[in-house]
């Protein structure tokens, strides 16, 4: 029923989304029916918009959960799914996160020519880099560089990390 919703408004506005997610956001199985509907491929953008705004209106997901959500950056194709997803890495539980697979993947976004992408991008770094891994020096040493040679728009969201 929900996969059929979000295909019958697609491009969903805000506000049908917002519609579904007060219809659907507290069913328990609500996050695994979009889990499956973004690795579908399809409604990406959709899906992982409600995805966020779950995660806005939830208790921290247990590590299982987590890990499935940070997997879905890894198979996401639209820009757009991919900032969704960006966004939700600040509401993980990160302790238990595929870093081997996760780093590389925010890595290349850090790279991404769309501001947006790359300030999120950043974010999700810092936010893997306060696990204390391998490369949380490199990673921090990249973070720096980018307080003083990114965009105003990424040095803005770099500057809230901080605080």
């Amino acid at each position: 029923m929900l996969a059929i919703e979000i295909e019958t408004c697609k491009p969903a506005s805000v506000g049908e989304l917002e519609s579904i997610h007060e219809r659907y956001g507290k069913h328990p199985d609500h996050p695994n029916q979009l889990i499956l509907l973004v690795r579908s491929g399809n409604s990406q953008v959709e899906a992982t918009w409600l995805i966020k705004k779950w995660l806005e209106n939830q208790p921290k997901p247990n590590a299982e959960l987590s890990a499935e959500l940070l997997e879905l950056l890894t198979l996401s194709t639209d820009w757009l799914a991919r900032l969704h997803l960006l966004q939700c890495i600040r509401f993980l539980e990160l302790s238990q996160a595929p870093i081997s697979e996760l780093r590389p993947a925010i890595l290349a976004l850090v790279e991404s020519p769309n501001k947006l992408i790359r300030a999120w991008a950043f974010d999700g770094l810092f936010r893997l880099a306060q696990l204390n891994h391998p490369d949380t020096a490199a990673d921090m040493a990249k973070i720096s560089v980018a307080m003083e040679d990114e965009s105003p728009a990424v040095r803005a969201r770099l500057r809230n990390l901080m605080v």
